[in-house]
Protein backbone atom coordinates (compact mmCIF):
# COMPACT_ATOMS: atom_id res chain seq x y z
CA UNK A 1 0.00 0.00 0.00
CA UNK A 2 2.49 2.16 0.86
CA UNK A 3 4.37 1.61 -2.55
CA UNK A 4 1.49 2.31 -4.61
CA UNK A 5 0.58 5.50 -2.59
CA UNK A 6 4.05 7.20 -2.19
CA UNK A 7 3.54 8.53 -5.97
CA UNK A 8 7.50 9.32 -6.39
CA UNK A 9 8.69 5.80 -5.99
CA UNK A 10 11.23 6.30 -3.32
CA UNK A 11 12.32 4.27 -0.52
CA UNK A 12 10.01 1.27 -1.63
CA UNK A 13 9.44 -1.15 1.27
CA UNK A 14 8.37 -4.53 1.90
CA UNK A 15 6.00 -6.03 4.33
CA UNK A 16 9.02 -7.78 6.63
CA UNK A 17 10.59 -3.86 6.59
CA UNK A 18 7.33 -2.39 7.86
CA UNK A 19 7.07 -5.49 10.48
CA UNK A 20 10.54 -4.63 11.65
CA UNK A 21 9.88 -0.84 12.37
CA UNK A 22 6.59 -1.38 14.34
CA UNK A 23 8.66 -3.74 16.38
CA UNK A 24 11.57 -1.32 16.44
CA UNK A 25 9.25 1.31 17.42
CA UNK A 26 7.12 -0.09 19.28
CA UNK A 27 3.81 0.52 17.64
CA UNK A 28 0.32 -0.77 18.88
CA UNK A 29 -2.21 -2.18 16.55
CA UNK A 30 -4.35 0.42 18.34
CA UNK A 31 -2.16 3.18 17.02
CA UNK A 32 -3.21 2.43 13.65
CA UNK A 33 -5.72 3.56 11.60
CA UNK A 34 -7.13 1.87 7.86
CA UNK A 35 -9.16 2.53 5.51
CA UNK A 36 -10.75 0.52 2.64
CA UNK A 37 -12.52 0.04 -0.26
CA UNK A 38 -14.54 -2.87 0.06
CA UNK A 39 -11.95 -5.80 0.87
CA UNK A 40 -8.80 -3.00 -0.73
CA UNK A 41 -6.88 -0.89 1.66
CA UNK A 42 -6.96 2.50 0.10
CA UNK A 43 -5.06 4.02 2.80
CA UNK A 44 -3.63 3.88 6.66
CA UNK A 45 -1.52 6.34 9.37
CA UNK A 46 0.13 5.04 12.12
CA UNK A 47 1.30 6.80 15.51
CA UNK A 48 4.29 5.97 17.57
CA UNK A 49 4.21 7.21 21.14
CA UNK A 50 7.48 8.57 22.80
CA UNK A 51 6.82 8.48 26.25
CA UNK A 52 10.14 9.93 27.18
CA UNK A 53 9.77 13.00 25.51
CA UNK A 54 5.66 13.27 25.26
CA UNK A 55 5.77 13.43 21.87
CA UNK A 56 3.32 11.14 19.52
CA UNK A 57 5.13 10.80 16.10
CA UNK A 58 2.12 10.25 13.07
CA UNK A 59 3.15 8.67 10.05
CA UNK A 60 1.50 10.67 6.89
CA UNK A 61 -1.96 9.39 6.09
CA UNK A 62 -1.27 7.50 3.20
CA UNK A 63 -3.64 6.91 0.23
CA UNK A 64 -3.71 5.40 -2.83
CA UNK A 65 -3.58 8.39 -5.97
CA UNK A 66 -7.22 7.64 -6.85
CA UNK A 67 -8.65 7.71 -3.39
CA UNK A 68 -10.56 11.11 -2.26
CA UNK A 69 -8.79 13.40 -0.18
CA UNK A 70 -11.61 13.15 2.65
CA UNK A 71 -10.33 9.79 3.31
CA UNK A 72 -6.51 11.48 4.27
CA UNK A 73 -8.62 13.35 6.28
CA UNK A 74 -11.06 11.16 7.92
CA UNK A 75 -7.76 8.88 9.09
CA UNK A 76 -6.25 11.68 10.51
CA UNK A 77 -9.28 12.97 12.26
CA UNK A 78 -9.71 9.65 13.96
CA UNK A 79 -6.67 8.95 15.13
CA UNK A 80 -6.21 12.78 16.55
CA UNK A 81 -9.31 12.22 18.16
CA UNK A 82 -8.17 8.36 19.31
CA UNK A 83 -5.19 10.57 21.65
CA UNK A 84 -7.63 12.99 22.37
CA UNK A 85 -10.04 11.18 24.28
CA UNK A 86 -7.02 9.26 26.37
CA UNK A 87 -6.27 11.80 29.09
CA UNK A 88 -3.00 10.17 29.76
CA UNK A 89 -1.58 12.45 26.16
CA UNK A 90 -3.06 15.83 27.08
CA UNK A 91 0.33 16.85 27.57
CA UNK A 92 1.91 15.42 24.26
CA UNK A 93 2.94 17.12 21.56
CA UNK A 94 2.33 16.02 17.65
CA UNK A 95 4.92 15.76 15.15
CA UNK A 96 4.85 14.53 11.35
CA UNK A 97 7.88 13.65 8.57
CA UNK A 98 5.58 14.92 5.26
CA UNK A 99 7.63 12.99 3.52
CA UNK A 100 7.92 12.30 -0.29
CA UNK A 101 4.98 15.39 -1.78
CA UNK A 102 6.31 17.91 0.78
CA UNK A 103 4.40 20.77 -0.76
CA UNK A 104 0.91 19.22 -0.74
CA UNK A 105 1.21 17.35 2.52
CA UNK A 106 2.98 20.34 4.17
CA UNK A 107 -0.67 21.72 2.79
CA UNK A 108 -2.40 19.20 4.51
CA UNK A 109 -0.67 19.34 7.87
CA UNK A 110 -0.90 23.31 8.07
CA UNK A 111 -4.89 23.03 7.33
CA UNK A 112 -4.79 21.18 10.22
CA UNK A 113 -2.97 23.20 12.68
CA UNK A 114 0.30 22.08 12.39
CA UNK A 115 3.36 24.75 12.59
CA UNK A 116 6.43 24.53 10.59
CA UNK A 117 9.44 24.23 13.09
CA UNK A 118 12.26 23.50 10.88
CA UNK A 119 13.15 21.87 7.67
CA UNK A 120 15.01 19.42 6.34
CA UNK A 121 16.47 19.10 2.69
CA UNK A 122 16.52 15.24 2.11
CA UNK A 123 18.04 13.65 -0.84
CA UNK A 124 16.01 10.09 -2.01
CA UNK A 125 17.38 7.75 -4.33
CA UNK A 126 14.73 5.37 -5.97
CA UNK A 127 16.27 2.43 -5.76
CA UNK A 128 14.23 0.92 -8.67
CA UNK A 129 16.12 3.02 -10.67
CA UNK A 130 19.40 2.34 -9.36
CA UNK A 131 18.93 -1.44 -10.00
CA UNK A 132 19.02 -0.77 -13.69
CA UNK A 133 22.34 1.78 -13.52
CA UNK A 134 26.26 0.90 -14.96
CA UNK A 135 28.71 1.67 -12.21
CA UNK A 136 32.20 1.39 -12.23
CA UNK A 137 33.84 -1.63 -10.66
CA UNK A 138 36.22 0.37 -8.53
CA UNK A 139 33.63 0.63 -5.81
CA UNK A 140 32.31 -1.82 -3.37
CA UNK A 141 29.02 -1.58 -1.29
CA UNK A 142 28.03 -2.87 1.89
CA UNK A 143 24.97 -2.48 4.75
CA UNK A 144 26.85 -0.58 7.95
CA UNK A 145 26.53 -2.56 11.04
CA UNK A 146 27.27 -1.88 15.12
CA UNK A 147 31.16 -2.48 14.08
CA UNK A 148 31.47 0.33 12.08
CA UNK A 149 30.18 2.72 14.51
CA UNK A 150 33.17 4.57 15.90
CA UNK A 151 34.57 5.58 12.68
CA UNK A 152 30.97 6.75 11.78
CA UNK A 153 31.39 8.96 14.78
CA UNK A 154 34.48 10.65 13.87
CA UNK A 155 33.10 10.68 10.11
CA UNK A 156 29.99 12.74 11.54
CA UNK A 157 31.85 15.17 13.54
CA UNK A 158 34.19 16.08 10.29
CA UNK A 159 31.54 16.55 8.29
CA UNK A 160 29.53 19.07 10.91
CA UNK A 161 26.35 18.67 9.70
CA UNK A 162 24.44 17.39 12.47
CA UNK A 163 26.90 19.06 15.15
CA UNK A 164 23.48 21.21 16.37
CA UNK A 165 22.19 17.75 17.05
CA UNK A 166 24.05 15.08 17.45
CA UNK A 167 26.93 17.28 19.58
CA UNK A 168 28.44 14.17 21.71
CA UNK A 169 30.12 11.30 20.66
CA UNK A 170 27.13 9.59 22.71
CA UNK A 171 24.59 11.22 20.98
CA UNK A 172 26.13 9.63 17.43
CA UNK A 173 26.34 7.02 18.75
CA UNK A 174 22.92 6.20 20.50
CA UNK A 175 21.50 7.55 16.96
CA UNK A 176 23.59 5.53 14.91
CA UNK A 177 22.75 1.92 16.89
CA UNK A 178 19.05 2.97 17.93
CA UNK A 179 17.92 4.65 14.87
CA UNK A 180 20.23 4.04 11.60
CA UNK A 181 21.90 0.21 11.63
CA UNK A 182 18.79 -1.61 13.07
CA UNK A 183 16.67 -0.45 10.07
CA UNK A 184 19.22 -1.27 7.37
CA UNK A 185 19.65 2.95 6.67
CA UNK A 186 23.34 2.88 6.13
CA UNK A 187 25.22 1.95 2.86
CA UNK A 188 29.07 2.01 3.11
CA UNK A 189 30.68 2.77 -0.18
CA UNK A 190 34.52 1.81 -0.16
CA UNK A 191 36.75 2.13 -3.24
CA UNK A 192 38.49 -1.06 -4.02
Amino acid sequence: MFNEANMYKLQPTTAEHIKKLYTKYNIKSENVRYAFTGKKMVGYIHARVQEQVKEIVLSFPWTIPSTPTKVRDTLYNNIIQYFRDQSKFTNFQLRVNPMCEPKTNITFLLKHGFAIKNTWKELLLSLSSVANAKYSPKFTSRLGSEDDIEDLIELTKKDGSYAKQLDTDGKIRDYLANEIIPTDHLTLVYEK
